[in-house]
C-alpha cells in the first residue's frame, strides 16, 4: 500500500488573487456581465458545495453514485484487466467518495492499476489521501496523486509513464461548469494529451422535467443560493471590493434554447460596486446588469 503525491505547479496564492481580479474585471466590463464558476470553490464555497451535494433536490451526485455502484463491475471488466498495467486518474477528485466504489473493483478484479488524483489544491490532495489510508487496508492499493492543473497532470503522466494506459475520470457532471464553447475546448484539449488507447469516462446530466432540473440548483434550504452568493464575499475579502451581499439574490432557470439551466445573481436595487479605482453599475432587476454564471449544459 502506498499513498504519495507529487507537486508539478506549486500554489502561488498572489498569482492566484491576480487571476481571480483580471477574471472578475474582465466579466463585470462585459455585456452580459458574467463571473467564472472556477473561483466558487474556496474553502467556504468547497463546504456549501459539499453540503449541495446531499441535499434531496441534487440528484447528480445521487444518481452518478448509483451508476457507478450498479456498474462499476461491468465497467472494470470492459474498461480494464487486459494485460496492461492502468492509471485511473481523476480530475478533480474532491473527496473521492464515488471513486471509491471503482477502486473497491478494481482490487476485488486484481487488476494492476494506480490511483492518480489530479488536483490544484495541495492542501485537497493532503485531505483525500489521509480519507483513502484511514479506509482501505489492502496493500495492493497504490495512490499517487499529483497537484497541479489537469493539463500538467495530464501531460507528465504521459511522458513519465508511457507504460500505462490511462482511463481519465471527469465526473461530477463538471463539464457543466463550462459554456458549451469552452466545453469544446476543454474536451480537444484532453484528446491532443491523451495517447492512443487512453479512455475518458465523463459524467454528465441528461435532459429531463425541467422543473427538476431547475430544483437541482434552487433547493428549498437555499444552500445554492449561499454558495453562489459566497463568491461575491470572496471578491469582497480578497480583492476589496464592495458588495452588499443583502441586496443581491440567486437566480436559475431552464433555458430551452440552449437546453441548459442557468444561474444569475441579480441585483435587488439599482446600486454601484467598487473594486479599486473601478466602480460596476447594477440597474434594479435590469435584464443587462445581472451577473450569469458559465452555463450548466
Amino acid at each position: 500500500m502506498s499513498f504519495r503525491y507529487k507537486v508539478l505547479r506549486q500554489e502561488d496564492a498572489t498569482e492566484a488573487t491576480r487571476q481571480l481580479e483580471l477574471d472578475v474585471v474582465t466579466g463585470l466590463q462585459s455585456q452580459p456581465k458574467h463571473l467564472s464558476s472556477t473561483f466558487f470553490y474556496d474553502q467556504q464555497g468547497s463546504a456549501l458545495y459539499q453540503q449541495i451535494t446531499e441535499l434531496e433536490e441534487y440528484y447528480l451526485t445521487r444518481c452518478e453514485f448509483e451508476i457507478l455502484k450498479t456498474h462499476g463491475r461491468t465497467i472494470c471488466e470492459r474498461y480494464f484487466g487486459h494485460g496492461r498495467p492502468v492509471n485511473l486518474v481523476e480530475l478533480g477528485a474532491g473527496d473521492g467518495r464515488k471513486t471509491r466504489v471503482l477502486l473497491r473493483e478494481l482490487l476485488d478484479a486484481r487488476v494492476d492499476f494506480q490511483y492518480v488524483p489530479i488536483d490544484i489544491s495541495e492542501s485537497a490532495m493532503k485531505e483525500l489521501i489521509v480519507g483513502l489510508q484511514n479506509e482501505f487496508q489492502d496493500s495492493r492499493l497504490q495512490c499517487f496523486g499529483l497537484v497541479g492543473d489537469y493539463k500538467d497532470g495530464l501531460q507528465w503522466l504521459s511522458a513519465q509513464q508511457h507504460f500505462r494506459k490511462n482511463f481519465v475520470l471527469f465526473l461530477g457532471s463538471s463539464i457543466g461548469n463550462f459554456t458549451r464553447e469552452n466545453a469544446i475546448h476543454f474536451l480537444r484539449g484532453l484528446s491532443q494529451i491523451l495517447r492512443e488507447g487512453d479512455e475518458l469516462l465523463l459524467g454528465a446530466d441528461l435532459l429531463k422535467d425541467p422543473k427538476v432540473m431547475t430544483a437541482a440548483y434552487m433547493d428549498s434550504r437555499q444552500v445554492t443560493s449561499s454558495f453562489n452568493l459566497n463568491l461575491l464575499s470572496r471578491i469582497n475579502r480578497e480583492l476589496g471590493a464592495d458588495f452588499d451581499i443583502r441586496q443581491w439574490y440567486h437566480y436559475a432557470f431552464y433555458r430551452s434554447d440552449i437546453r441548459a439551466v442557468e444561474s444569475q445573481l441579480i441585483s435587488k436595487v439599482a446600486q454601484r460596486v467598487h473594486l479599486g479605482a473601478l466602480t460596476f453599475s447594477f440597474g434594479a432587476l435590469a435584464t443587462d446588469c445581472r451577473i450569469f454564471w458559465d452555463a450548466v449544459l
